[in-house]
């Protein structure tokens, strides 16, 4: 009985460290895009001055 316990718990608790080291795979990915596309787009807005500032 306590060996099918030790069981499902170690089953668990790898399928869990799989999961989470997809989705901090994921989740990095994203982040290095976000990051990649607000530099461009900072690049893109000190080429052309800034913009709304005209009054």
């Amino acid at each position: 009985m306590i060996e099918s316990w030790a069981t499902f718990w170690g089953w668990t608790l790898g399928a869990s460290l799989v999961i989470f080291a997809v989705i901090s795979v994921v989740v990095t990915i994203g982040g290095f895009r976000d990051i990649r596309a607000l530099l461009a787009k900072a690049s893109d807005n000190e080429e052309n001055g800034p913009e709304g500032d005209e009054e």
